[in-house]
C-alpha cells in the first residue's frame, strides 16, 4: 500500500510533481516552479485540450484565472508568473483532477514542464549576460603556474566558465 502525504498525493506522485517543478536544484541557476506559475502550466494543458469546462466544474473559478487565452508560445513568461491565490496544496489536487480528466495528462505535463523550465533557465542566463555587460564584474584574472621547457615559471591565464560568472552575479 502506497503511504499518502497531507497533500493527498502518494509518494510517487509526489516525486513526479517534485520533478515536474524542479530543474538543476544542484546547480548553481536552478529552476524551481512556484505553485501559481505550475497552475497556469496546467491551464496551458486544458485549453490545448479544450477541457476547461471540465476543469470548471471541479474547482469552480480557476478556469477564468488560469485560461491562457492562447498558445503557449504566444505567452509571455511574465503571465506564469503572476501570483494567483490558491488554497494549501490545490496545485497538488490539481494535478490529479488533470490525470483523472485528460488521457495521457501526465506525459502532457512533463514535456510541457520540461520546455517551459528550460525557456525559465534561458531567460535567467540571459538576465545574468546582461547584468554582467551592464555591469561588469571586477576584473579577475586567473592564473596558474607552469614549467616552461627551461624550467623557468609562468603563469598561463586560465579559461573562466560561464557557472564562475553565474556565481559571481547571484
Amino acid at each position: 500500500m502506497k503511504k499518502m502525504k497531507i497533500s493527498g498525493l502518494d509518494q510517487d506522485e509526489a516525486r513526479f510533481l517534485s520533478r515536474v517543478m524542479t530543474m538543476g536544484a544542484g546547480t548553481s541557476l536552478p529552476v524551481v516552479m512556484q505553485p501559481s506559475e505550475f497552475v497556469r502550466l496546467v491551464g496551458v494543458i486544458y485549453r490545448d485540450n479544450g477541457k476547461g469546462l471540465e476543469l470548471e466544474a471541479e474547482h469552480p473559478g480557476l478556469w477564468m484565472q488560469i485560461d491562457p487565452g492562447r498558445d503557449y508560445y504566444e505567452i509571455p513568461e511574465s503571465w506564469f508568473m503572476e501570483p494567483l491565490r490558491l488554497g494549501p496544496s490545490e496545485h497538488a489536487a490539481l494535478l490529479m483532477t488533470g490525470i483523472k480528466q485528460i488521457k495521457d495528462f501526465k506525459t502532457y505535463l512533463r514535456c510541457l514542464s520540461e520546455l517551459h523550465k528550460r525557456r525559465r533557465k534561458y531567460s535567467l542566463m540571459a538576465r545574468f549576460i546582461e547584468m554582467y555587460v551592464r555591469k561588469p564584474i571586477k576584473a579577475i584574472s586567473l592564473f596558474e603556474q607552469q614549467l616552461d621547457e627551461q624550467g623557468e615559471k609562468r603563469l598561463r591565464l586560465l579559461p573562466l566558465q560561464a557557472s564562475y560568472f553565474a556565481d559571481q552575479l547571484i
